[in-house]
């Protein structure tokens, strides 16, 4: 092989793997995460935490994108400043968690329940929230272009000063809901 047919082969494997995305998380911090429900700023990228019982969890900062968190119970965790893009929580249990500042842009929550909620400040582009049970959750200071919210339950839920530019509400439920300066 030519030495420029071989720069070329060696620049060509490089720049494959500058470009495709990095998603391994780190086995000790799922490990830990599972023992003992807190890993704040974890690396869990790509985890799969499918049905896992994360009650009270502490994933404060946690980098959870591409995680798959399905059916997962997150009730009562602390989920602030978590990076959840792309990351899978349909059917999960959010009940009373904290999101606020999460980034879940892309992310699929279809069909979660997450009843007394907090996104405040969270970022929620694209993601896909049908069917969710959202009542009395907090989406003050939240962004959400292009979210999907169809036929979601969001009774009773806040919405101060929010960003929801194009998002999908159809046949949502907004009994009560607040909408100010929104």
């Amino acid at each position: 092989m030519s030495k420029k047919k071989w720069k070329i082969a060696a620049l060509l494997a490089l720049s494959c793997l500058v470009m495709s995305p990095v998603l391994a998380f780190d086995a000790g911090d799922v490990a830990r995460l599972v023992e003992t429900r807190s890993c704040p700023g974890g690396d869990l990228r790509g985890a799969t935490l499918k049905n896992k019982d994360l009650t009270g969890a502490d994933l404060t900062g946690a980098d959870l994108s591409y995680a798959d968190l399905s059916k997962a119970n997150l009730q009562k965790a602390n989920l602030r400043k978590a990076y959840l893009v792309k990351a899978k929580l349909d059917g999960a249990d959010l009940t009373h968690a904290n999101l606020s500042y999460a980034v879940l842009n892309r992310g699929s929550l279809i069909g979660v329940t997450a009843y007394r909620t907090s996104f405040a400040h969270a970022s929620l582009t694209f993601a896909n929230l049908y069917t969710a049970d959202l009542r009395e959750s907090n989406f003050d200071y939240a962004s959400g272009a292009m979210a999907n919210f169809y036929s979601a339950n969001l009774a009773r839920s806040w919405f101060f000063r929010s960003n929801f530019m194009s998002a999908n509400f159809t046949s949502a439920n907004l009994y009560d809901a607040r909408f100010r300066r929104a």
